[in-house]
């Protein structure tokens, strides 16, 4: 009889220890995809789950499994969360900004519920031209959605463009040197989503 009873006591503590062992846990998340810029639903964006090893802060982390969202942006996904590992969620749509990771983490268990807000695109384009030119040493610097340009000399009339920030304004700054004395500016362009905005730099 103490035989069979240590043989029992022996599986519950083997089964205790299993269970408080356990290296993963099942996890759900679910929720939609909407434009930041309006929280109107984006059908068919493609919403990415990633993983990432906890101890790695500077690793991106590698696509474990993806979906498409449906006509309503829903999404979700069910896994087992490691441990050990960090998970997240990406997306990408036609004319919007990617998410990148380290916005949307997960937490374990089953009550996660996300919205991905996705930045639509825009274009910016931006004409500069000497329209007083002084010399030769004329420059004009511009620095215009993370993008650094230079322009030298007398003749100069020329144009970029740039994608930007739909449905909000897009900083442009620049500084004009003649006759050795500079001068800096800066405006905020506000740019409609998928279309073009036109801005002109006369100097």
């Amino acid at each position: 009889m103490k035989t069979l009873k240590h043989s029992i006591l022996a599986l519950i503590t083997l089964l205790l220890i299993v269970a408080c062992s356990k290296e993963s846990t099942n996890t759900q998340v679910k929720g939609f995809v909407a434009d930041a810029t309006n929280l109107n639903r984006l059908a068919g964006a493609t919403v990415f789950l990633k993983k990432q090893k906890t101890s790695c802060f500077s690793c991106q982390g590698s696509t474990i499994d993806m979906t498409t969202a449906d006509n309503n942006g829903n999404y979700s996904f069910d896994f087992e969360h490691e441990k050990g590992f960090t998970y997240s969620l990406t997306a990408s749509h036609n004319n919007y900004w990617d998410i990148l990771p380290g916005y949307f983490y997960i937490d374990k268990g089953e009550k996660n519920t996300k919205i991905l807000t996705m930045t639509p695109k825009a274009y910016l384009r931006v004409f500069i031209k000497n329209t007083s030119p002084y010399d030769g040493n004329d420059r004009l610097g511009l620095v215009v959605v993370g993008g650094a340009y230079s322009f030298y000399g007398m003749t100069v009339d020329s144009f970029i463009v740039k994608e930007a920030l739909g449905n909000q304004d897009n900083p442009v700054a620049w500084s004009i040197t003649k006759n050795n004395v500079q001068n800096s500016y800066n405006a905020n362009v506000y740019c409609p989503a998928f279309d073009t905005t036109n801005y002109t730099i006369n100097y």
